[in-house]
């Protein structure tokens, strides 16, 4: 055993510290860290908590007291026994709960009994992860172990709408009695009880339980209906989870209303029918004859072809024939076709017609001398073709212009504009020829008023009066033109990203305009995809 005068190691009965005492003489050693640390292994303590730094505090001082003379004992706390500890913590909503070991030190162990009272303490009784509790009352030691979760709620399934309409183009000619289903484009028709719409109601979540037992509530989730005040289309009888239509006609999905639409079936549009202005959809399986006006807030499916008419559409138009603007009545005498529409139009082919769209304006061979805007592209030829060609008129597309060849080996002018609406372009350049004509009907009536002042007879009979009103009204005009001008430059925004596809040829006289930069073809040239790049027109 290791022994040195003046030094001595005891533990306190209370407090179960280790307290290391040296009393300095002259010419008694100090003790140095190594003979401490002997000393606590002699005296069987060394499975105690030591302080390693408190060792060293202590030596240091035992050397500064006998270096300086000094006589006072030094004493100093190097360790302590322990006993094991256990802790349990939870988060603060209850729904985790972790565990914490210390192993003694030269102290009493933990004893399982402790551990599950520390448990039960918290509450705990949900939850309990039995696996990782027994791994670390065997390890006797861990930090922080998830020992317990609570079951979290589970969400509920609000309710879902699944359209039926994809099973209705599905069905094939034995169907036909049950499902009025005629194949013009993206038209679909119904006769009554046909399903539309089928509604899954909402699944409602499941109250989880915190590692308290505690009820964890569910948000619940709302049970939507079908929307009210539809038209064409009611609850089925026989299933209350499904709309059917109650009327033949066109139907439209969207979201929890379904709605049909009646169809009207017409021979031709002429001077028998009579101009045509109706809330559904149009269809007819001859032609529009010239001079007709046709106004549906649904579609126009035209089997036959289009004359000089007029056809403004709230959904898309389809011509299967074709679209022919000039009247065969005279040679020198051109009536211009004139169709409005704000989904797409589809027809075999276009000429001497104004054509706007709200989305696509397709073209299966060509379209010659006609103005066409789309919204969104044109699509002239069909996919894999090499026919499409555009020949003299504009074609002008928010997003894209396609076409196998562009004007015509003659020359012919011929615009092709992406980049920009159209149709709010057209509005602009509309208003600003408005706004010119009537700045010279303004200079007109300043010089009358001039000349009136000038020869006040000239005035009487309220001719000053008349000239002085319109002079205000063109004022007014001028400045709602200048309003509305400043609306649609600020809509006016080039789409990133706009292009025109030329498959084969582009001939002399065409101008192509990307945005506002333009590029004036001069001589024939190979096709390629037109675009802005750097702010400046490249074709690729």
């Amino acid at each position: 055993m290791a022994e040195l005068a003046g030094f001595g190691l005891t533990e306190d009965a209370e407090t179960h510290k280790l307290i290391a005492h040296f009393e300095p003489a002259e010419g008694r050693m100090p003790p140095d860290s190594a003979f401490v640390r002997q000393c606590i292994a002699d005296q069987n303590l060394a499975e105690c908590f030591i302080d390693e730094h408190a060792i060293t505090a202590f030596t240091v001082k035992c050397r500064e007291a006998s270096q300086s003379g000094e006589v006072a004992p030094v004493d100093g706390v190097i360790g302590e026994r322990r006993d094991g500890w256990v802790e349990v913590t939870l988060s603060d909503n209850r729904m985790s709960a972790w565990l914490s070991l210390s192993p003694p030190k030269g102290g009493k162990p933990i004893a399982v009994a402790e551990i599950n009272s520390a448990i039960a303490n918290k509450g705990i009784v949900h939850g309990l992860l039995g696996e990782a509790l027994s791994q670390a009352i065997l390890s006797g030691e861990c930090n922080s172990v998830l020992i317990a979760e609570g079951t979290e709620p589970t969400p509920g399934v609000v309710a879902k709408f699944e359209s039926q309409l994809d099973a209705l183009r599905a069905h094939d000619a034995s169907d036909y009695e049950k499902v009025d289903y005629r194949d013009l484009g993206e038209l679909l028709l119904v006769d009554p009880g046909t399903p539309l719409l089928k509604r899954i109601p909402a699944v409602q979540g499941v109250d989880g339980r915190d590692v308290c037992g505690r009820v964890v509530p569910v948000k619940p989730v709302p049970d939507q209906g079908f929307a009210k005040g539809l038209t064409g289309v009611s609850i089925s009888e026989q299933d209350a989870n499904l709309l059917i239509a109650i009327i033949s006609g066109q139907p439209k999905v969207q979201n929890n209303s379904a709605t049909v639409n009646p169809v009207i079936d017409l021979q031709h549009i002429d001077l028998e029918s009579g101009n045509i202005e109706f809330d559904g959809t149009i269809k007819v399986k001859g032609d529009i004859k010239a001079g007709m006006s046709v106004r549906v807030s649904g579609d126009v499916i035209v089997q036959g072809t289009v004359e000089s008419a007029e056809i403004v559409a709230g959904g898309d138009v389809v011509v299967k024939g074709g679209i022919v603007g000039r009247a065969d009545t005279s040679a020198t005498t051109v009536e211009t076709a004139r169709i409005n529409c704000n989904g797409s139009l589809e027809a075999r082919f276009v000429e001497h017609a104004r054509v706007m769209a709200g989305k696509d304006i397709i073209i299966h061979t060509a379209a010659r001398q006609s103005e066409l805007y789309a919204g969104q592209e044109i699509v002239i030829g069909k996919s894999g073709s090499a026919q499409g060609q555009i020949i003299g008129g504009q074609a002008r597309a928010l997003l894209k212009v396609k076409a196998a060849v562009l004007g015509a080996s003659s020359g012919t002018p011929t615009v092709v504009q992406v980049g920009f609406d159209p149709r709010v372009n057209a509005e602009r350049l509309n208003i600003e020829t408005n706004r010119k004509r009537r700045l010279e009907e303004y200079a007109r009536v300043k010089q009358l008023l001039t000349f009136i002042d000038q020869h006040p007879a000239k005035g009487e009979g309220g001719v000053r009066e008349k000239a002085l009103k319109t002079r205000e009204q063109i004022d007014t005009d001028i400045a709602n033109m200048d309003a509305r001008l400043t609306e649609i430059n600020d809509q006016l925004e080039l789409v990133e990203g706009a292009s025109i596809e030329v498959g084969k040829l582009i001939y002399g006289g065409v101008n192509l305009q990307v945005g506002n930069k333009l590029m004036h073809v001069l001589d024939e040239r190979q096709g390629g995809k037109i675009r802005l790049v750097d702010d400046e027109i490249l074709i690729s």
